[in-house]
């Protein structure tokens, strides 16, 4: 009966020490992952930089694929102009706030965030992705805004898609992590309730890693 007893203890204690081995490697493998997926996201906001640097270096840009491309975010060409200006007539400022609350616009930047188009040459998709997130970083923060509700969903949209899963091109893929490290930081800064949502959501996902290095080095 004690000889049993021992053969039942040993049989139990090797099964958790099996699923214990086995729990560490599921957690190993998963932490690689996340490494990977913040490996991606430091080198994409170094590359950025790198990026803006050059641009301000050169005096007159000529590159005409980059001015082609310019025509991808053609909906906020309202937007910059008026932004542009240091003083604004009453007239302009109503019209900024009218693009602002516009149903339109807000959906015209979530899709061009969705869509890397490879077409798109990658200098020009950072330029324009910055412009249509300090887009919706106003309309967000401009906290009258009786549009803002779907400004804030359009940019949950983003984040929570699955295009860090369809992106195959390296420099694209961090290229798009950095659109989201800055869109879940605009969140948690003005939309603290929604940004901690989508946190829960994105549990296991490569989204956690984005955000997990945005939270530390951002």
């Amino acid at each position: 009966m004690k000889k049993t007893l021992l053969v039942t203890t040993a049989i139990f204690l090797g099964l958790v020490l099996f699923n214990w081995k086995i729990s560490d490697m599921k957690q190993a493998k998963e932490q690689k992952k996340q490494e990977k997926i913040e490996k991606y996201v430091k080198e994409s906001v170094e590359r950025q930089m790198e990026t803006v640097e050059e641009k301000q270096k050169k005096s007159v840009p000529q590159e005409k694929e980059g001015e082609a491309s310019d025509d991808k975010i053609s909906f906020l060409k309202g937007y910059k102009e008026v932004s542009k200006k240091f003083l604004m007539t009453r007239e302009e400022r109503e019209s900024r706030k009218e693009m602002l609350q516009d149903e339109d616009t807000l959906r015209k930047s979530f899709l061009y965030l969705s869509k890397n188009d490879p077409s798109e040459a990658l200098e020009s998709r950072i330029e324009n992705s910055m412009k249509v997130i300090d887009f919706l970083r106003e309309s967000i923060s401009w906290s009258q805004n009786p549009n803002r509700d779907s400004a804030i969903q359009k940019s949950k949209y983003f984040l929570m898609n699955d295009i860090l899963e369809t992106v195959k091109n390296p420099d694209r893929l961090r290229s798009t992590a950095t659109d989201k490290a800055e869109l879940y930081l605009l969140l948690k800064k003005v939309a603290p309730e929604q940004a901690a949502q989508i946190r829960d959501m994105a549990r296991g996902s490569k989204l956690m890693a984005v955000i997990q290095y945005a939270e530390t080095n951002m």
